[in-house]
Parts: C-alpha cells; structure tokens; sequence
C-alpha cells in the first residue's frame, strides 16, 4: 500500500528525496504556487500535514516575481502543534516556530515570591530572554524576472502536525507566485 501524501492527515513514510508540492487548505485544494499571492497581502495557507514519523522538514520555496515589481518577495510562517487530531487553520491549537530575541534586553533581579522550598534568592541579575514567533523571507527580487529559490531545513521530531502559511510581502500590489515543496527526513 502506498504512503499517504503529504498534504493528507496521515504520517508519512519520511523520504529525504522526494518533495511534494505542498496544497492550499481551499476548497477544493489547489497547489500553493497556481496562481498568484493574494494582492491585498493576505496569508494563504497550506492544508494540515503529519510530521509525526520526521525529525525534520525539508522546505523549497519557489518564488517567481511579477512582471510589475521588482522589490517583491514571500513572507513564511511555518505552524506547529500536537493536538490528538489534526486541527483546522483556526483552532487554537498552533504554535509557531521561534526565535530568541537578544536586542535590547537589560539585566534585572527576578522579582515576586519564589516557590516554597526553592534553594536559591532572586538575585543575581539575570538577563530576561525574549522569543518571538519566526516569519521566514527570501531574499527581494530585483527585476521582474527573478525566479528565487530557497531551501529551508526546520526541526520537528517534538511535534504531530504542521501548517506552512504565506503571503506577498513586498510588493502587495504586484504579487508573485509561490510554490512551497515539502519533504520529511526521519
């Protein structure tokens, strides 16, 4: 019996050379790069996939500028969670993959109350580490007829199902395709 495809709600057997196009969650689905980025800038998202069975995913991005711009380029949210079963786009069940923010941070002593029998004082200072949400871009296409492509690895051996959403950031007047192909690596 063959593996399930990756934009299905199934594992998948992890196969470090095949990619898949990844599909858009509309009804009925059509493959990410079809047509052009929404031109208001609006996020389009790809159906829920397992990475269950992987320890990573292997993502391309294939991103060809329109024949208006030449300052355009996707913007990437790769969505993460492990709900029992797979969640829709609008369940609050998703995390997004992160990044420690270090600027502008200052030292400061914990303050509050530590917990009953804690061994140990609220100082020395300690440097407060902030994480955001990661939104991935490719580099700005600088003539109409750039065709960019990326290949991003991301860590998921800790999570069930995944989500990856995109959009036009730079030029949302004149907004350029963009396929997404996915592939598991155990």
């Amino acid at each position: 019996m063959p593996a399930p495809k990756l934009g299905e709600h199934n594992a998948i057997t992890p196969d470090p050379g095949v990619w898949e196009n990844l599909s858009d969650n509309a009804s009925p689905p059509a493959l990410m790069g079809a047509s052009a980025l929404p031109a208001s800038g609006a996020w389009r998202n790809s159906q829920v996939f397992s990475v269950a069975a992987a320890d990573e995913l292997s993502l391309g991005i294939f991103y060809d500028a329109a024949a208006g711009t030449t300052t355009g380029y996707p913007e990437v949210r790769v969505r993460l969670s492990n709900a029992g079963s797979p969640p829709a786009t609008g369940d609050d069940e998703w995390v997004e993959i992160t990044l420690r923010d270090d600027l502008a941070q200052s030292p400061a002593a914990l303050t509050g109350t530590l917990g009953t029998g804690i061994d140990e004082s609220s100082g020395p200072l300690r440097l407060p580490l902030v994480v955001r949400g990661l939104a991935l871009r490719t580099m700005a296409a600088t003539a109409n007829s750039d065709k960019i492509r990326e290949g991003w690895v991301i860590k998921v051996r800790a999570w069930r199902h995944c989500q990856v959403c995109v959009h036009e950031k730079g030029d949302t007047a004149n907004p350029g395709t963009c396929t997404i192909k996915a592939s598991l690596v155990a």
